[in-house]
């Protein structure tokens, strides 16, 4: 597979995943009426605001002209392979946060 179509794949990955945890996070956050409540320990910033700035991320990082440029604009190798890693960590850190919530999600239905 060449790298810029990995690269892709997981753009697309890391989209798909970031739209359906923003769905899951707000029906958990409506259903336990926690949007005031502390997102994260030790943290100033609620639930509420997480998602906003999850939000405005999602709508800049995984935008359809940032879709379409990783599609189609010449970007050095290096750089595809930079992307490829942080889009790598990015999967890790939401997939870990979208599987707590849904946990609690469920947990909160028993």
């Amino acid at each position: 597979m060449s790298n810029r179509k990995e690269l892709i794949e997981k753009f697309e990955r890391n989209l798909n995943l970031m739209r359906e945890f923003k769905i899951l996070y707000n029906f958990f956050l409506d259903k336990t009426n926690t949007w005031d409540k502390e997102a994260f320990p030790d943290s100033n910033i609620t639930n509420g605001q997480y998602l906003e700035i999850l939000n405005q991320v999602s709508e800049k990082e995984y935008s359809n002209e940032q879709h379409e440029a990783i599609k189609n604009v010449f970007i050095h190798e290096d750089a595809i392979n930079d992307y490829i890693t942080n889009l790598e960590i990015q999967y890790k850190n939401l997939k870990s946060l979208f599987d707590e919530i849904a946990i609690k999600n469920e947990n909160f239905n028993k």
